[in-house]
């Protein structure tokens, strides 16, 4: 949650009630220093837009800032103004191109991930005869990794990790890591499918069938809510988790 206008004020110099820095052009500055604060002024209206008002990224690129203009504006000490309206650009530049990078790491990792899962899958499909058969891992695997996909793709812009994270190697092992954890969901959720420990009923559908299992493993990838529901149902009562509230 972002801080309020007024809590941004007690720390940000010269920022206005609209959100924006508001400063003086001393008398008698030079054209420099006009030019300096000119360029400053469009900085800081590209950060509030692209950035987001009160967002930490756009809050590192006001501190420099301000500290351009009370050096180079207020203080007449152009060269240290425009060197720190230089690094606020750079920081901008950064930031702005930070979640984009991040998002396609971030879908890059899911989709790495499903395909890797499918080989897997598809090598230890063997070792599992016949209680588990190597189509059904592989159908259930693939299809939970289409269920991350989807679930990735309807809330990538949504993601408000990926807007200040900066390790690139952290983002991209989380989109593998979403569908590796869907899979693993998945191939539990199936076994207990066929162990009838627990049935779901579908319309007028009364018996599991292999399109069952499908849509269950796509749901496993899809939100993790309805593999701990069918988890939920086999655990004992007194080892049950409590139930997450939270949006997935």
């Amino acid at each position: 949650m972002h801080a309020t206008c007024e809590e941004l004020q007690q720390r940000v110099a010269f920022l206005g009630p609209h959100g924006l820095l508001s400063f003086h052009i001393p008398q008698g500055a030079s054209d420099e220093q006009v030019q300096l604060a000119h360029q400053i002024g469009l900085l800081d209206k590209r950060a509030h837009r692209e950035l987001g008002f009160g967002t930490p990224a756009w809050e590192g690129v006001i501190q420099l800032l301000v500290n351009a203009v009370s050096l180079g504006v207020s203080g007449g000490k152009v060269n240290e103004g425009r060197d720190l309206l230089h690094e606020a650009t750079k920081v901008f530049n950064f930031y702005r191109n930070l979640t984009t990078r991040n998002r396609l790491l971030y879908l890059g990792g899911t989709l790495i991930g499903i395909t890797v899962l499918g080989f897997v899958a598809g090598m230890l499909g063997a070792e599992l005869e016949p209680e588990l058969s190597t189509r059904k891992l592989v159908l259930a695997t693939v299809f939970a990794g289409l269920g991350s996909l989807a679930s990735v793709l309807s809330r990538l812009t949504q993601i408000e990790e990926l807007e200040e994270e900066h390790s690139a190697v952290n983002v991209f092992v989380s989109g593998a890591g979403r569908p590796i954890v869907a899979a693993i969901l998945a191939v539990v959720v199936t076994i207990i499918l066929d162990l009838r420990l627990v049935t779901i009923h579908v319309g007028e559908q009364t018996e599991t069938t292999n399109h069952l299992y499908l849509v269950a493993s796509f749901l496993c990838g899809f939100s993790e809510r309805f593999a701990k529901e069918i988890l939920g149902r086999v655990l004992p009562d007194g080892s049950r988790e409590p139930r997450d509230s939270s949006n997935e």
